[in-house]
């Protein structure tokens, strides 16, 4: 198959200018099935938003976020998915939105080189306002015919998907049929559960539970599950607990920027161990790490637990008084030298960041602990029992 492109058609009769309900989008294309559903004059399922750059994300996120009343509910390697509670299809349902997470796709040839069928190979461009197709596109369309790319990246998924458009009224011929067929035969089979569940999955990053817990993989028994599973049932957009994710942890955990350290937990009492992210020289990143613990479990980032005397560093403000010494605040007794350690009955408050968040010109001082010294945690502080004080920051 010639991947490239013979058109832009913005000029074409009777599309929508914009093909989805999101004003401002910038920096991306909506490729796929929507573009189709926009040819075809039909309700698209959902609406997938390809970004030009992995720097995009995090300002697409804002948008969609903050101006379109979307949240997250599904978030995999490949896909982060969010439900509009402003916008909804003619079902009065609300509509779906996916970022997808592959490679930079800056051209739509880029986007089409993975895709399984021409008749989704239609793109938009947010930026341009321009619609892009594949040659092939409006002839497949019209004549409502699945031509298959080997070189779709999830070929599994593929046949899949061809059900959903056969039963949309697409054929498929004996000759596309048998190159599937070989497309399937030298693909790498699945060495593992999670293997086989991500290439049925495919590029959506649906969540696939096959229920087997720790039973051995085999192909023959991955063939036998298969045989008495309701398939529908076995494919699903699960809605996790995502919603309270913000862009600030994508962009954390995309950019690696500081790159991660290692973790550290907090024992809660009655209730699940808190923890914290700190990185290789010891700054604390975030006092509000379960997030940033699970997108890095998606997106396969490893970071470990680190040692519970390893030093770290975070920032506490201190009243400085008219003999050199310091204080917790105007009301406290007590009274602190520079350069000293101090350990309290139960714990004081501390911050990740050297910004004086209580509006007073008490001065900033970088401070030193352990993990093992911290006895509680809340978003952007912590408490600890035991600190040294290193040194003023400016």
């Amino acid at each position: 198959m010639v991947m490239q492109m013979n058109r832009t058609d913005s000029h074409i009769p009777r599309l929508p200018k914009i093909p989805y309900p999101f004003r401002s989008l910038e920096n991306c294309f909506v490729a796929g099935g929507a573009i189709l559903s926009a040819v075809t004059k039909t309700e698209p399922a959902d609406y997938d938003i390809y970004p030009k750059s992995r720097d995009a994300v995090p300002d697409i996120l804002d948008y969609l976020i903050g101006d379109e009343g979307c949240y997250i509910i599904n978030v995999s390697d490949r896909a982060i998915t969010l439900k509009s509670n402003i916008h909804t299809d003619k079902k009065k349902e609300r509509v779906i939105v996916q970022v997808m997470m592959l490679d930079a796709t800056d051209t739509p040839q880029k986007i089409f080189e993975y895709f399984d069928f021409t008749v989704t190979m239609g793109a938009f461009d947010a930026d341009s306002k321009t619609y892009h197709f594949h040659p092939d596109f409006f002839v497949d369309v019209a004549a409502k015919t699945i031509r298959f790319n080997p070189k779709t990246r999830y070929p599994f998924a593929s046949m899949v998907r061809l059900i959903k458009y056969r039963a949309k009224g697409f054929y498929l011929s004996k000759s596309e049929m048998m190159r599937m067929s070989l497309t399937l035969m030298q693909t790498k089979l699945p060495e593992s559960w999670k293997d086989l569940q991500k290439a049925i999955g495919g590029v959506y990053g649906r969540q696939i539970d096959l229920s087997v817990g720790d039973e051995e993989f085999t192909m023959n028994r991955a063939i036998e599950i298969l045989d008495v599973i309701d398939f529908d049932d076995l494919m699903f957009l699960e809605e996790g607990d995502f919603s309270s994710m913000t862009v600030d942890d994508f962009t954390t955990v995309l950019s690696k920027t500081p790159m991660f350290y290692g973790y550290a937990n907090v024992p809660s009492i009655g209730q699940e161990s808190r923890k914290f992210i700190v990185n290789k020289n010891g700054n604390v990143l975030s006092t509000d790490a379960h997030r940033i613990l699970k997108l890095a479990e998606i997106y396969d980032i490893q970071i470990p637990k680190v040692d519970e005397k390893m030093v770290l560093r975070a920032y506490k403000h201190f009243l400085e008084t008219p003999e050199g010494k310091l204080r917790q605040n105007s009301f406290a007794k007590e009274t602190f030298e520079s350069d000293c350690s101090y350990n309290f009955p139960t714990f004081v408050h501390v911050y990740s960041r050297p910004v004086n968040t209580l509006n007073h010109k008490n001065g900033v001082y970088r401070i030193l602990f352990h993990p093992e010294d911290v006895s509680s945690l809340s978003d952007g502080s912590m408490g600890i029992r035991s600190f040294t004080i290193a040194e003023k920051v400016d």
